[in-house]
């Protein structure tokens, strides 16, 4: 009986340490919450898929629309390979997030379309409590082909 006890006390425990940490994971830095926007859009981008690419950009940013006539063309013409070779966050606030990266785009299939890599800087906002990606700055193109 006394086993029993201890095994009961010692699944409590490592229940409640487990529920502590799955809390833990839930909330994410603000940090966190940019980078995995920042690559939900790149593999959205990867995948096609429109939608999902659509809602990592805020609604309010000056190329919305612009953006998505792009995304469509490049999904229609080209099959492209996107990497996020580095990226870190420059600045944050409680309301916007200025991420520098390099991304590296390749054409898999396509189209006429020069493989390269872009230094840039995206500024994230809050769209609610949802961060997005405002605007981004290009500062660098290396064409690699």
């Amino acid at each position: 009986m006394k086993k029993y006890i201890k095994f009961l006390v010692l699944l409590l425990i490592a229940a409640a340490l487990f529920n502590c940490v799955s809390t833990q994971e839930k909330e994410l830095s603000a940090e966190d919450q940019v980078i995995e926007v920042l690559k939900i859009n790149l593999q959205a981008a990867i995948d096609e898929d429109l939608e999902l690419y659509m809602e990592t950009i805020h609604p309010e940013s000056p190329v919305f629309a612009n953006t998505e006539s792009i995304m469509i063309y490049l999904y229609e013409n080209f099959d492209l390979d996107y990497e996020l070779e580095e990226y870190k966050i420059q600045e944050i606030t409680d309301e916007t997030a200025d991420v520098w990266v390099i991304q590296i785009t390749k054409r898999m299939s396509g189209g006429e379309f020069r493989d390269n890599k872009v230094e840039a800087i995206h500024t994230f906002k809050k769209d609610g409590d949802q961060w997005k990606i405002f605007n981004s700055q290009v500062s660098n193109i290396e064409y690699l082909d």
